[in-house]
């Protein structure tokens, strides 16, 4: 769990590991719907 909260720097914008988790799960899903969309 302590690697969840640690802190990371990305271009002056400081976070903790969790954020970059939640932001690629919404990520791959909003690809996921969209590439399945656009079969259909």
């Amino acid at each position: 769990m302590q690697f969840l909260i640690q802190p990371f720097h990305i271009l002056g914008f400081e976070g903790q590991n969790w954020m970059l988790i939640v932001v690629g799960v919404v990520v791959a899903f909003v690809l996921y719907v969209w590439a399945t969309r656009e079969r259909v």
